[in-house]
């Protein structure tokens, strides 16, 4: 698994570690967990769901279209 910083939004609800571990290739349905404690926090597809709503709701990105805002990053391994 490969870890990354997060937006301090998405901290960890148990140890509020702001990290997230994926699998190597993650898909939509893959699980990931905190960094800090391993607890699951959902699917990463829920997690784009999630970067993507807080992209368009926020007032600095007015004019970023919900259909073009992407949150799949590539990884370095």
């Amino acid at each position: 698994m490969g870890g990354f910083a997060l937006l301090s939004s998405f901290a960890c609800d148990t140890c509020g570690s702001p990290a997230i571990m994926l699998p190597d290739a993650p898909e939509d349905a893959s699980m990931i967990r905190c960094s800090g404690c391993g607890s699951r926090l959902g699917s990463w597809g829920e997690f784009k769901a999630r970067a993507r709503q807080l992209i368009v709701d926020d007032p600095s990105h007015a004019h970023a279209d919900p259909k073009r805002v992407s949150v799949d990053l590539a990884l370095d391994p």
